[in-house]
Formats: C-alpha cells, structure tokens, sequence
C-alpha cells in the first residue's frame, strides 16, 4: 500500500472516530433521558407527577365551582375564574413529546396565581358557613400535592441529567429537563397543608358538599380524559423510543461501540 494510501486511510478514520464521539454521546444522553423521563410517569417511590399535577387542577377547578354559586351576585369574581379555567385547560392539553416536561412544568406553576387571587376574591365575598373553609382548603390541597411533587425522585434524575448535559456542550444537543421547584407558598400554614390532605383523602372536598364537579368547557378535556389521553401518549412514546433506539444504536454504533464506551465512562465517571 503506497503512503498517499495509508495516509488517506488515517484520514478516513479519523473522520470516523471524530463523527462518532458525538453520535455516542448524544446517544447515550438520549438514553438517560430516558430513564429520567420514565421516572415523571412513576417514580422510585411509585408517585406519579403527572398525577399530582392532574390533582392540583382538580382543586383548583373546584375553586371555580365554588365560585358559580356566588358569581351572579360577586361579578368581580368573573375575571379571576375565567384565568383560572383558562390556565387549568392550557395545564391539561400539555404533553412534551421531547421528553423534557417544561411545558408540564410551566403549565403546573402557572396555576398557582390565579388559585390564589380567586380564593382571595371569595374570601372577600359573603359565603355560606358551610363554604368559608374551602378557598383556603382548597389552596392548601394544592401546595400539598406540590410538596409531592418536588419531593419525586424524577427531580434528582432530571438534575443529574442536566449536569452531563452542561458537561458535555458543545458536543451535546440535547435539551436540558425541567425541575419541579417549590412554587411560592399563600397564606396557607403547614397545618393546613395537612389538614387538607387529610380532607383529600377522606373526599371531603371531592364534591364541595353537593356543589357539582367541574364543567367542562365546550370542546374542551375533562381532566379525567385528559390523562387517559396522556397516559396512551406515553406508552406510545415508550413503545417509538426502544424501537428507534435499537436500530439507531445498530446503525451508529458498529465498529466504534468501545472506543466511544471508553471515552464516555472517563467523562461521566
């Protein structure tokens, strides 16, 4: 073989291998993405975020049932109400299919002010006795399940996640995942945290005594729905995923498996 041809041939594949660190890389990212992004659906402890979340907009849309019963004499109520049910709807309709939950993540926080600023609009109004204590029952529900939320396992696994991923740039294409953070806390206090989620669990507040559930808006999910809808999703995704990442490993993989092995367990170890 003539020099000119060993030269070329050196050439070649260093190309090669220079192609391939980053292919390993973003695909091994890819993967633990992956088991990071299956731990939103069900978690080490078996909690479920998405769950909570579908939760949290049950207590707030029982929020604006309350509400209906007082709108027509309080039509300051009205504006509070339909921000509410317009966040709770934009909250359900959300599902990442890039595997990062910052839509879910941003749809959940947003409930948050709106929850507040109507439960302090009724406060304000002359309720029932029988309703007085549910505005802040009903926030303190939420900040309850948000306290699950944050708690997950999937958060240390998205952290950890985002950590390689700052590593790794500018070789890393991937997005980095959402973080579950505390959100801000109401006027709410720990002992009413707690005797919400005691009220939860007995159903107490499932029904607001006799008030009717939620309504949906016309065209629009009920929550129930909307997880079913989500959890079909998922599965779906799970099922695309491991098959696309076999052929993809097949493909990209072949002959430079353990020199990009070897590189990657140096960076990550």
């Amino acid at each position: 073989m003539s020099k000119s041809a060993k030269v070329c041939g050196a050439l070649f594949m260093a190309l090669a291998i220079a192609a391939a660190i980053p292919l390993g890389i973003n695909c091994s990212l890819a993967k633990l993405r992956e088991d990071a992004a299956g731990t939103y659906y069900y978690d080490q402890g078996g909690y479920a975020i998405f769950r909570g979340i579908e939760k949290r907009r049950g207590a707030a849309g029982n929020l604006i049932t309350l509400a209906e019963r007082y709108v027509e004499a309080n039509p300051e109520l009205a504006s509070p109400m339909e921000t509410l049910g317009y966040r709770i709807e934009a909250s359900e309709r959300t599902f990442d299919e890039d595997q990062t939950f910052t839509t879910e993540e941003s749809a959940n926080r947003a409930l948050d002010e709106p929850a507040r600023l109507l439960a302090e609009a009724l406060e304000k109004v002359d309720l029932a006795e029988k309703d007085k204590k549910y505005p802040r029952q009903l926030l303190a529900q939420m900040e309850s399940e948000q306290d699950k939320i944050q708690r997950s396992s999937y958060n240390d696994e998205a952290r950890a996640y985002n950590e390689k991923l700052e590593g790794l740039k500018p070789l890393a294409f991937q997005k980095p995942m959402a973080v579950f953070e505390p959100l801000e806390r109401t006027v709410t206090s720990a002992q009413e945290r707690r005797e919400a989620e005691k009220a939860e669990e007995s159903s107490e507040t499932s029904g607001l005594e006799n008030l009717e559930e939620f309504p949906e808006t016309s065209g629009s999910e009920s929550v129930e729905q909307a997880a079913d809808r989500l959890a079909s999703r998922a599965e779906e995704w799970a099922d695309g995923v491991a098959s696309g990442a076999d052929a993809f490993a097949n493909d990209v993989a072949e002959g430079t498996e353990d020199l990009v092995k070897d590189i990657l367990d140096g960076v990550f170890n």
